[in-house]
């Protein structure tokens, strides 16, 4: 079928407990707290649960929870409000509003945690906590989708994260 833009969301509140999340390997905390006496990091379901079907009929799979999970870890994407227009890809590259720094799996959700940097993003994130709203994940990037046999139900394959 071809690459296609993916985009899930995944809307989460800030409230309950959350699993510690480490940093993946060579992510140097040390050196963050050497850049920002005060570090803010956030936690959140990034895959609220494996097996469920999104609301646009994609299946989280084991096999695609992998893969979200070690690039998390593997290539520490950027995150950001939003999402780039088709035609800025391919020359656009703004600032990450935070960076994802480690992912884990706990029961059947995957957790992600993100090191939040001074700025607009991390004052938006504090008052958003501050009056117990709720903030989105969306992972976005390219894959492939795969039919697998259910009516309206999909399977994503080579899926190359970009930014969550």
């Amino acid at each position: 079928m071809g690459n296609s833009i993916i985009q899930l969301a995944s809307v989460s509140e800030f409230r309950g407990t959350f699993p510690d999340v480490p940093a993946a390997a060579g992510v140097n905390l040390d050196e963050i707290k050497a850049l920002d006496a005060e570090p803010m990091y956030v936690t959140l379901p990034v895959v609220p649960r494996i097996g469920a079907v999104s609301k646009n009929g994609l299946l989280y799979d084991e096999a695609l929870v992998t893969s979200i999970e070690a690039q998390i870890n593997g290539k520490r994407p950027g995150g950001r409000f939003g999402h780039l227009k088709e035609e800025e890809r391919d020359s656009a590259f703004p600032i990450p509003d935070a960076i994802w720094i480690g992912a884990k799996r706990e029961g059947d959700t995957l957790w992600a945690r993100s090191y939040v940097p001074p700025g607009a993003a991390r004052d938006h994130i504090r008052r958003i906590k501050a009056v117990g709203g709720s903030i989105a994940t969306s992972i976005y990037g390219k894959g492939s989708y795969e039919a697998t046999g259910q009516k309206g139900v999909r399977r994503l394959a080579d899926f190359d994260l970009e930014t969550l």
